[in-house]
Order: C-alpha cells, then sequence, then structure tokens
C-alpha cells in the first residue's frame, strides 16, 4: 500500500521537503511556534476530536494533520501529550503506546478537563464542548477496540467511564459487562469497586481489567457506565478473538480505498488494500466482494494479492492490493468486504457524491492575522458534517451563508466552504457559528494556517525500533518521495 505525504503542509506554502536517506523518529515534524504564550482553557489531553473519549481515532486525527493536511485540530494543546510545548510525530506514537501498549499516560490534563500546567505556545483556538458540557451526561472510553489471545494467555484493558455536568449534586455510577456468548470462553478480572462510585464532582474513574481467555472462539463483551437513577448510559464493545495454539487463523483487517470517494454516474479506478495477520503462510490472494449494509453477499469483484506489482507496493508484506473499476449510480454508500475461505473482514463503506471531492488549493492572499499571533484564510471555513453522504443538508447548510462548497473529504466528514470576506476575523468566526448551528453541520471553525519545520530523516537507529519496523514507518518515506 502506497503511503503518501504532502509536499505542503497547513495552507499553502509547501514547508517542508521529503528526501531519500534514512529515517529520523523524534522531532520529525515540528509545528512552527507562535511566540508568546497562549491563552489557558480547558481541555482534556489526548483528546484531539474534543470528543471527551481519548481512543485510537484520536492518534489517527492527529497525524492526519502533522501529514496530510487534516483539518485544525480545534485545540493543539491536546495533541502535546508529553507537554513538551510542540507537536511531533512522538505526540501520537506515545497516545498509541498508552492505549495498546501500557505506556505512560499523558501529561496533565487527564483524563478529565483542565488547564495546562505547562505555558507554552499552543494553545485552544476552539476549546473542546465536552469542557463546557453542563448537562448532566456520562462517557465511556476504551484503550483497545479488539483483542486476539491464544487459549491459556491473557490481556489487560481499561475503561474510563467520565461523570459531567454534575452541578455539585452527588451522583452515582456503575459500571458492568456482558459477554456474548457466555459459555465461559473468557473470564474477566477488574478492580471496579462493588457498588461504583459517589462523587459531586465531574470525575472521570478508571477500571483495570485483565481477560484470560479460556476457549477458542469469537466474544463480544459489552461495556456500560451509567448514572444510577437518571438513566444516562454510554456502551462501548470489546471484540476478542481467542485461537487454539497452533491454529492458525487469518485475520483480515478492513478493507481501504484510493480514492476516499467517487463521482456520481461514473467508472472510477479504486484501488483497494487489506492488511493480513495470523498465519505462518499466507494465501496466495484474498477475494474482494462487494456487500449490502447489512454484509449480505452481492457479488465477487474479483481478487486482491500481494506479489510487489503495481499496484501492491511490496511482495509479501501481507497487505494484499488490487483496482477495479466502480460504477456508481446515484447518490449513496457501496459496501465492501474481503474475504479468505470462511474468514471475512470488517466491512469498508465507500460513498458517491454530488459534492466536489478533495480540496482546493490555498490563496496566500487571503490570509490574514487570527488575533493569536498566526494566520486564517478569510474566504474559508473547515467543517465537519453530521452525515457526508447528506448532500442536500450540507447544501442548505452552506447556503445559509450564501457560502459555496470547495471540497469534501467524505473519510472525515470535511466540507471545505468558500465564503465572502471582508477581511476581518470576526466575519469568518460569525460565518462559521451560523454554519454550526446547522443540524447538519457537527461543527465549523476557521481555516488556520499551520507551519512546519524542515527536516532531513536520518536516524542511524532504525532498524533496532521494532516498533517502527512493524508499523513500516520506511514504507511512508518510500511513498513520500512520490508525492
Amino acid at each position: 500500500m502506497l503511503c503518501k505525504l504532502p509536499y505542503s503542509l497547513g495552507r499553502g506554502f509547501p514547508v517542508f521537503r521529503l528526501v531519500r536517506g534514512g529515517w529520523i523518529l523524534r522531532a520529525l515534524l515540528l509545528i512552527a511556534l507562535t511566540p508568546g504564550l497562549a491563552p489557558s482553557q480547558e481541555f482534556i489531553r489526548g483528546d484531539a476530536n474534543g470528543d471527551g473519549n481519548i481512543a485510537i481515532l484520536d492518534a489517527i486525527n492527529s497525524l492526519q494533520f502533522l501529514f496530510v493536511q487534516g483539518a485544525t485540530p480545534p485545540c493543539l494543546d491536546a495533541l502535546d501529550i508529553d507537554d513538551d510545548g510542540s507537536l511531533a510525530i512522538i505526540d501520537p506514537i506515545l497516545l498509541l503506546h498508552f492505549l495498546f501498549l501500557s505506556g505512560p499516560a499523558p501529561a496533565d490534563p487527564f483524563p478529565a478537563c483542565g488547564m495546562d500546567p505547562t505555558a507554552d505556545s499552543l494553545d485552544c483556538a476552539i476549546p473542546p464542548t465536552i469542557c463546557n458540557v453542563q448537562v448532566l451526561s456520562i462517557l465511556l472510553g476504551q484503550g483497545l477496540s479488539s483483542v486476539e489471545l491464544e487459549v491459556g494467555a491473557s490481556q489487560f484493558v481499561a475503561f474510563v467511564p467520565t461523570l459531567v455536568g454534575t452541578g455539585g449534586v452527588t451522583r452515582n455510577v456503575t459500571f458492568a459487562q456482558t459477554i456474548d456468548p457466555a459459555n465461559g470462553g473468557i473470564t474477566l478480572n477488574s478492580d471496579y469497586p462493588f457498588g461504583g462510585w459517589s462523587t459531586s464532582v465531574d470525575t472521570a474513574f478508571l477500571v483495570n481489567e485483565s481477560i484470560l481467555a479460556n476457549i477458542a472462539g469469537t466474544y463480544t463483551i459489552t461495556n456500560t457506565a451509567m448514572i444510577v437513577g437518571t438513566g444516562e448510559t454510554a456502551t462501548t464493545t470489546l471484540e476478542v478473538l481467542v485461537t487454539d495454539v497452533g491454529v492458525e487463523t487469518i485475520m483480515l483487517e478492513k478493507p481501504g480505498f484510493e480514492p476516499g470517494a467517487l463521482p456520481v454516474n461514473s467508472v472510477t479506478p479504486v484501488t483497494f488494500t487489506c492488511l493480513t495477520s495470523g498465519v505462518t503462510i499466507p494465501p496466495a490472494s484474498v477475494s474482494l466482494e462487494r456487500v449490502d449494509a447489512g454484509g449480505v453477499f452481492q457479488e465477487t469483484l474479483g481478487v486482491l494479492v500481494d506479489d510487489g506489482v503495481a499496484p501492491d507496493l511490496t511482495a509479501g508484506d501481507q497487505v494484499y492490493s488490487g483496482t477495479f473499476g466502480i460504477t456508481t449510480g446515484s447518490e449513496g454508500f457501496f459496501y465492501y468486504r474481503v474475504t479468505s475461505g470462511v474468514e471475512m473482514s470488517p466491512i469498508s463503506d465507500l460513498l458517491a457524491t454530488t459534492l466536489p471531492i478533495g480540496v482546493p488549493a490555498d490563496s496566500p492572499g487571503q490570509f490574514i492575522p487570527d488575533g493569536a499571533g498566526g494566520m486564517l484564510v478569510a474566504n474559508q471555513i473547515l467543517c465537519k458534517a453530521v452525515d457526508p453522504s447528506d448532500s442536500a443538508g450540507i447544501v442548505a447548510a452552506v447556503a445559509t451563508i450564501g457560502g459555496t462548497i470547495e471540497g469534501t473529504v467524505p473519510a472525515l466528514c470535511l466540507v471545505v466552504v468558500g465564503i465572502v470576506s471582508d477581511g476581518t476575523m470576526q466575519n469568518v468566526i460569525d460565518q462559521a457559528a451560523t454554519l454550526q448551528a446547522h443540524p447538519a453541520i457537527e461543527f465549523a471553525e476557521p481555516n488556520f494556517v499551520a507551519e512546519a519545520d524542515a527536516f532531513t530523516p536520518n536516524d542511524p537507529s532504525f532498524a533496532v525500533q521494532s516498533n517502527m519496523t512493524v508499523v513500516r514507518a520506511d514504507e511512508a518515506w518510500v511513498g513520500a518521495h512520490l508525492v
């Protein structure tokens, strides 16, 4: 699979160059900091998307912002996991270590909202809504979404129920779990206190748990945090695959695709990829199927192979690839999965849309001061759509400000909206507030300009750092120089 990094990061300037050479793991990409100290705002460190949950999506959002021109997060301070005052690739790596490898927790404020204890130039341009919530509610985060174990092995996981909006009233919070099927295949042991917790202040609680694998099979753990007496609940699920020692089962990840969306009424070449694991001798190919939203089989498109011939990047890396012409009609989602024998991957959805796909080039002539020492684009707003397939709703929302839809990234629910500029920051803020009030828009914000320092990857210790070789970090740079 080809991983690409853009030549230009931020909004408009080719601010760094990627070259052939070795690899560097520390300070790969530092956000250029504005002199002076940013104003304090409450936030949760690690919560890149501001939803109050710390999960793998936060690390993905951070990487997309750093490397693929993702939307500027509402709170840059939340991405600074080690609180060193700068943003670098080490920050999402540290978050992933915490979530999946029992690494150290992010620096304060974590896991609840709070102020940054360290004065630096990173700020919260738009404080996370979760830190201003007054309505009584319960949130539930978990460190892992799936676990694979051999019989007799165990795995530690963590759950974080978070109570917000208490208003000083004492509340009782409980945490419960069910296992399906309940055949004794896995055993759960945790430090959850009998009867739960009682508190009159907004609090994040921590449940440490071990999962012991007893019988081979696939299990679903449903986790529920509840505010007693209110009916308010939050639920997550954890998938556990238990295998017998010596019996190999291929694992198929959710298929990826490029491009990330399609125009309607067209035939578009789409390259599908699927990462596999769990077998000593991988299959020669895996099958790509089109299914409906419920997973009912529709047709087999063909096979994906791992032979190193384009579009496959490297032979034998257990990443299977293939390109197919996808015919679209009306707007809507197309659903795909990969199979190998009786094993099936999770389903991926590919959107066909009438909206423009991709993001437009920036116009440096439209950059104006953002009031905090940085810059923003005077004639653009970035929006996150509630449903990227709701083109009618998105069009209606943009019409409320007389704007234009300049581009979309459906996989990120991102909509780039062009507005009439009067050259002031207040105009951008007012237009964003109007957009955010529309039910089709989850949030809207100015298009802030970020810049990055230039660097030359050159880490002689790369080959002995197993975590970097496992995630194939070198292939990101191999792909990047082709951009």
